[in-house]
Protein backbone atom coordinates (compact mmCIF):
# COMPACT_ATOMS: atom_id res chain seq x y z
CA UNK A 1 0.00 0.00 0.00
CA UNK A 2 2.83 2.06 0.44
CA UNK A 3 4.50 1.38 -2.38
CA UNK A 4 1.09 2.69 -4.46
CA UNK A 5 1.00 5.80 -2.81
CA UNK A 6 4.67 7.06 -3.53
CA UNK A 7 3.82 5.50 -6.78
CA UNK A 8 0.62 7.91 -7.07
CA UNK A 9 2.61 10.84 -5.57
CA UNK A 10 5.47 10.39 -7.76
CA UNK A 11 2.96 10.07 -10.94
CA UNK A 12 1.28 12.92 -9.89
CA UNK A 13 4.71 14.98 -9.74
CA UNK A 14 5.39 14.42 -13.46
CA UNK A 15 2.24 15.38 -14.49
CA UNK A 16 2.49 18.78 -13.56
CA UNK A 17 5.30 21.10 -14.94
CA UNK A 18 7.56 21.81 -11.75
CA UNK A 19 7.51 25.86 -12.14
CA UNK A 20 3.35 24.93 -11.64
CA UNK A 21 3.58 22.63 -8.91
CA UNK A 22 2.82 23.52 -5.43
CA UNK A 23 1.66 22.07 -2.13
CA UNK A 24 -2.11 21.51 -1.58
CA UNK A 25 -2.36 24.15 0.88
CA UNK A 26 -0.51 26.59 -1.13
CA UNK A 27 -3.27 26.33 -3.93
CA UNK A 28 -6.06 26.63 -1.37
CA UNK A 29 -4.94 29.77 0.58
CA UNK A 30 -4.22 31.27 -3.06
CA UNK A 31 -8.47 30.55 -3.91
CA UNK A 32 -9.41 31.99 -0.90
CA UNK A 33 -7.52 35.38 -0.97
CA UNK A 34 -8.60 35.90 -4.09
CA UNK A 35 -11.16 38.77 -4.67
CA UNK A 36 -13.10 36.55 -6.74
CA UNK A 37 -13.50 33.90 -3.98
CA UNK A 38 -14.68 36.31 -1.31
CA UNK A 39 -18.52 36.26 -0.66
CA UNK A 40 -19.82 39.97 -1.59
CA UNK A 41 -21.75 41.68 1.39
CA UNK A 42 -25.13 42.01 0.85
CA UNK A 43 -26.77 44.99 -0.52
CA UNK A 44 -28.48 47.17 2.14
CA UNK A 45 -32.56 47.08 1.55
CA UNK A 46 -34.09 50.45 0.47
CA UNK A 47 -37.51 50.24 2.68
CA UNK A 48 -40.07 52.26 1.86
CA UNK A 49 -39.91 54.79 5.25
CA UNK A 50 -35.93 55.32 4.06
CA UNK A 51 -37.21 56.42 0.80
CA UNK A 52 -39.67 58.85 2.17
CA UNK A 53 -37.17 59.81 4.90
CA UNK A 54 -34.85 60.48 2.20
CA UNK A 55 -37.50 62.47 0.03
CA UNK A 56 -38.48 64.69 2.73
CA UNK A 57 -34.71 65.93 3.30
CA UNK A 58 -34.70 66.59 -0.25
CA UNK A 59 -37.49 68.61 -0.24
CA UNK A 60 -36.57 70.47 2.18
CA UNK A 61 -33.06 70.82 0.63
CA UNK A 62 -34.92 72.40 -2.31
CA UNK A 63 -36.95 74.74 0.08
CA UNK A 64 -34.53 75.95 2.36
CA UNK A 65 -31.31 74.11 2.54
CA UNK A 66 -33.15 72.51 5.20
CA UNK A 67 -33.45 75.42 7.57
CA UNK A 68 -36.39 76.68 9.40
CA UNK A 69 -36.86 79.54 7.60
CA UNK A 70 -40.06 82.14 9.16
CA UNK A 71 -40.19 84.83 5.95
CA UNK A 72 -41.91 86.98 8.23
CA UNK A 73 -41.77 89.41 5.50
CA UNK A 74 -43.22 88.69 1.85
CA UNK A 75 -44.38 85.02 1.50
CA UNK A 76 -46.57 83.39 4.08
CA UNK A 77 -44.66 79.87 3.77
CA UNK A 78 -42.76 79.13 6.64
CA UNK A 79 -40.51 76.46 7.94
CA UNK A 80 -38.57 73.24 6.80
CA UNK A 81 -41.12 73.08 3.63
CA UNK A 82 -41.95 76.81 3.36
CA UNK A 83 -45.98 75.58 4.73
CA UNK A 84 -48.93 77.74 4.02
CA UNK A 85 -51.44 78.29 6.57
CA UNK A 86 -53.91 76.22 4.69
CA UNK A 87 -51.56 73.37 4.22
CA UNK A 88 -50.21 73.43 7.47
CA UNK A 89 -53.93 73.35 8.82
CA UNK A 90 -54.87 70.01 6.79
CA UNK A 91 -50.60 68.72 7.73
CA UNK A 92 -52.02 69.39 11.18
CA UNK A 93 -55.17 67.45 10.83
CA UNK A 94 -53.18 64.47 9.12
CA UNK A 95 -50.40 64.02 11.53
CA UNK A 96 -52.68 64.25 14.36
CA UNK A 97 -51.34 67.92 15.61
CA UNK A 98 -47.90 68.53 14.74
CA UNK A 99 -47.54 71.80 12.67
CA UNK A 100 -45.25 71.59 9.50
CA UNK A 101 -43.93 74.84 10.50
CA UNK A 102 -42.13 72.85 13.80
CA UNK A 103 -39.16 74.23 14.49
CA UNK A 104 -37.88 70.81 14.80
CA UNK A 105 -36.74 69.29 11.61
CA UNK A 106 -38.12 65.58 12.72
CA UNK A 107 -41.06 66.91 13.70
CA UNK A 108 -41.77 69.17 10.84
CA UNK A 109 -41.31 66.54 7.84
CA UNK A 110 -43.33 63.70 9.99
CA UNK A 111 -46.21 66.45 9.24
CA UNK A 112 -45.12 67.22 5.70
CA UNK A 113 -45.29 63.36 4.91
CA UNK A 114 -48.76 63.37 6.58
CA UNK A 115 -50.04 65.42 4.39
CA UNK A 116 -48.44 63.61 1.34
CA UNK A 117 -49.99 60.46 2.43
CA UNK A 118 -53.04 61.55 3.18
CA UNK A 119 -54.00 64.17 0.65
CA UNK A 120 -51.85 63.13 -2.21
CA UNK A 121 -51.66 59.30 -2.07
CA UNK A 122 -50.26 58.66 -5.74
CA UNK A 123 -47.77 60.87 -4.67
CA UNK A 124 -46.97 58.89 -1.32
CA UNK A 125 -46.64 55.48 -3.35
CA UNK A 126 -44.62 56.96 -5.74
CA UNK A 127 -42.12 58.01 -3.01
CA UNK A 128 -42.38 55.16 -1.27
CA UNK A 129 -41.45 53.06 -4.38
CA UNK A 130 -38.38 55.01 -5.31
CA UNK A 131 -40.15 56.76 -8.44
CA UNK A 132 -38.84 60.12 -7.36
CA UNK A 133 -39.41 62.16 -11.00
CA UNK A 134 -43.71 61.02 -10.55
CA UNK A 135 -43.57 62.06 -7.03
CA UNK A 136 -42.10 65.41 -8.10
CA UNK A 137 -44.92 65.70 -10.78
CA UNK A 138 -47.72 65.01 -8.61
CA UNK A 139 -46.34 67.29 -5.60
CA UNK A 140 -45.37 70.68 -7.46
CA UNK A 141 -48.31 72.26 -7.71
CA UNK A 142 -48.14 72.17 -3.85
CA UNK A 143 -43.80 72.27 -3.74
CA UNK A 144 -43.28 74.80 -7.20
CA UNK A 145 -39.77 74.47 -6.21
CA UNK A 146 -39.63 71.10 -7.52
CA UNK A 147 -38.33 69.93 -11.18
CA UNK A 148 -41.14 71.18 -13.53
CA UNK A 149 -42.52 73.73 -11.15
CA UNK A 150 -43.48 77.18 -11.54
CA UNK A 151 -40.45 77.90 -9.08
CA UNK A 152 -38.11 74.89 -10.15
CA UNK A 153 -34.72 75.85 -8.17
CA UNK A 154 -31.60 75.63 -10.33
CA UNK A 155 -30.34 72.44 -12.25
CA UNK A 156 -27.05 72.43 -9.40
CA UNK A 157 -29.40 73.03 -6.50
CA UNK A 158 -32.04 70.02 -7.89
CA UNK A 159 -28.91 67.80 -8.54
CA UNK A 160 -27.10 68.46 -5.06
CA UNK A 161 -30.28 67.94 -3.17
CA UNK A 162 -30.22 64.30 -5.24
CA UNK A 163 -27.84 62.93 -2.44
CA UNK A 164 -31.06 62.07 -0.11
CA UNK A 165 -32.61 60.17 -2.17
CA UNK A 166 -32.22 56.50 -1.48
Amino acid sequence: LAGIQIAAGALGNLLVPPAQASPASDIMSMFYASPAAKPKPPKATVTPQTRVDGYMKRLSYIETRIRNIPNAAGSPGRGYFQAFPAFSSEAIAASGGIDPRDSNYNRSAKAAAAWIRTYNKKAWAAIQAGRYDEADRLLRNTWPSLPGGSQAQKPEVQKAARKYLK
